[in-house]
Order: structure tokens, then sequence, then C-alpha cells
């Protein structure tokens, strides 16, 4: 990834779609498959995909990796859980919060905030509500079924994630973990980061 993160680029707002690519690391069975990258703030704004082993579905995040960032020189981090209705992209699109990362250096990391199962495969009700099943995982474990199957999200952003991010980026995992709880609607991406406290 040391081609990915280096450069050197002036600050560039267009984004690039690029072939899918899949990184790999030799002693970890992950992969991530890229779906985008961006050039901003002389550093990479990339999103990719992978196959949760925990919530045994297919899951998208965001990564960003300032200018700094190489194999030799692995960054600090801060996980934005974003809350109800959100996605990987809401943090990372609105924020503007890649021009601190890369002035201080260190990486932004957004997961999506639920499993997302196809259509043929949904559990009953998980999209009929905007407050509970798709887009809203509240970072907790399921402990009865049907959401036992792939409700697993404090699993998957304190243990896969974790092991993911760093076997595929030059990234410290968890220095800085943020979930937002505002209800006013001020600096609010995507309502609350209900469950967050728990993984603080």
């Amino acid at each position: 990834y040391q081609r990915r993160v280096h450069g050197g680029e002036a600050q560039v707002s267009e984004q690039r779609h690029t072939p899918a690519h899949t990184y790999t690391h030799s002693h970890m069975a992950a992969e991530l498959t890229q779906l985008s990258e961006a050039k901003m703030f002389g550093g990479r704004g990339i999103r990719c995909k992978h196959t949760s082993a925990v919530l045994k579905t297919t899951m998208e995040l965001s990564v960003y990796l300032p200018p700094q960032a190489c194999a030799s020189n692995p960054v600090k981090s801060l996980l934005w859980l974003s809350g109800l209705t959100c996605t990987d992209k809401n943090f990372m699109e609105k924020a503007g919060a890649q021009r601190l990362a890369s002035v201080y250096n260190f990486a932004l990391i957004a997961p999506d905030t639920s499993p997302r199962n196809p259509p043929d495969d949904l559990i009953p009700g998980e999209d009929a509500s905007w407050d509970f099943g798709s887009g809203a995982g509240f970072y907790v474990d399921a402990t009865q079924a049907p959401w036992d199957r792939n409700y697993k999200m404090y699993s998957y952003v304190t243990a896969e994630l974790p092991q993911l991010v760093t076997a595929n980026f030059p990234i410290l995992f968890g220095v800085l973990l943020h979930a937002f709880l505002r209800h006013d609607g001020r600096d609010d991406h995507g309502g609350c980061g209900f469950g967050g406290v728990r993984v603080l």
C-alpha cells in the first residue's frame, strides 16, 4: 500500500472510481476489495468491501489515510461510529474531517452501521423501520433468533474490524473511538450513536 498512500499530490476533490482491486496480507485470510478511491488533502479516501465472518454478509467501510502513512510509519486512527440510517459514507462525505486528519497525521475509519442482507436473505422486519434493523445495528450483539445470525456489531467493531484494518493498511487501530450521541441535530451525522457508549 505504499504506492497508494504516497505521492504528495495537491488537494483534489475529484472522485476517481477505480477497477475493483483486492488487497491481501501474508498472514491474514481477510481481503478487502476496493470500490473507489479519491485524492484529498494529500492523502487517500478509500472505500472497500469485504465478506464479514462475524456478520455473515458483505460489509462496506471507508478509510482515510493521511499523506504521511506508509508501511514504516503506521498512523494513529479515529474510528467513527455513525448513528441511525447512516452508512459508512455519511461522515466521510459531510464532516470534512480529512483536512484535520491530514494536518495531525491520523487515519479515519468509518464502518457501516449494521449488516446489509441481500433482498433474498432479509430477516422478517429487517427493513420495516428506520430505527431498527438495516442502518440501525446499535453496535451491540443480538442474543435472540433470528437477529443473532447477523447482528453482532459489537464483535465486528471490537474484534474483526481492527484485525481487518491493521492487516490491510498502515494503521494503529483504536487510538480514538467516537460515537456521536447528540439528539438536537447540531453537527449530528446520523442522529445518534446508540450503543457506541457501550463500546467506549
